[in-house]
């Protein structure tokens, strides 16, 4: 699943190269993915790309006639510059923007609004990881009687946007901090590290997706940058211990059970 990077990265790319541009065709080729019934997508022609924002794991495309298209890649959602399977943009001057699933597992969520903040997917969205308001405090004071994991803590996106499995268990590697601690053993300086380590990972990850883009969209999934996720068995970077891993409903936790012991 593209989590926060991935996308910060494509909306950065996006803005550059189609912000400004006019809209001169729409086509909706997979209407199951279009989750409002409210708007076609007709509305967006002859209309201007103004913006793509990013919130949490979606991205925004604002049209400067008041309609947005709000993309929800989940799993496998992707874009690309030719026609997509789900949706296109076409654009004046031959420009065409495509939104795809790189595998068919047919989750994709499209929404054709005027008010993105009161669709359901957006408003519950807690705070950016990458903003000043994501801070020790705040996380502490919203860990107050949370019944999971420290893992489980940082995914819940009501709680924090856009943190998903695999940078989970790289921001709880860097922070030393075990996945699996109940959040209630947390200390105030556990917090302190989490947030911290938190903002570093991803600044350090957006930076890599962006050096590895090249200028072009981002390669979907990139993660060669990674110190653990997905690396079982090989030397944790640190401490030289073989990484373990845990799936739980199919969901794996990657750590290094020496500098994140218990």
């Amino acid at each position: 699943m593209p989590e926060l990077p991935d996308l910060e990265v494509l909306k950065v790319f996006l803005n550059q190269n189609f912000a400004g541009e006019k809209i001169v065709g729409v086509e909706l080729k997979g209407e199951s993915f279009l989750k409002t019934k409210f708007f076609p997508p007709e509305v967006f022609k002859n209309s201007t790309l103004e913006r793509i924002n990013r919130r949490g794991k979606l991205l925004i495309f604002e049209a400067d006639n008041g309609f947005k298209l709000v993309f929800h890649p989940m799993l496998r959602g992707w874009v690309k510059e030719d026609a997509g399977e789900i949706f296109t943009f076409k654009f004046e001057g031959g420009k065409v923007l495509g939104i795809y699933e790189v595998e068919p597992v047919k989750l994709l969520q499209l929404y054709i609004v005027k008010k993105p903040e009161n669709l359901r997917v957006l408003k519950s969205l807690g705070p950016e990881p990458i903003d000043s308001g994501f801070t020790a405090d705040y996380l502490k004071n919203v860990a107050e009687g949370f019944k999971g994991t420290v893992k489980k803590l940082i995914t819940t996106q009501k709680i924090v946007a856009g943190i998903g499995n695999a940078y989970a268990d790289e921001i709880l590697w860097d922070a030393r901090i075990n996945p699996f601690r109940k959040v209630s053993q947390l200390k105030s300086e556990d917090f302190e590290n989490l947030v911290s380590s938190t903002k570093n990972v991803l600044k350090e990850a957006i930076e890599a997706i962006s050096r590895a883009s090249r200028g072009n969209i981002p390669p979907f999934e990139f993660r060669e940058h990674m110190k653990i996720h997905r690396k079982e068995g090989q030397p944790c970077p640190r401490c030289g211990t073989p990484i373990e891993v845990k799936f739980e409903k199919e969901r794996g936790t990657w750590w290094c059970p020496t500098c994140q012991k218990e």
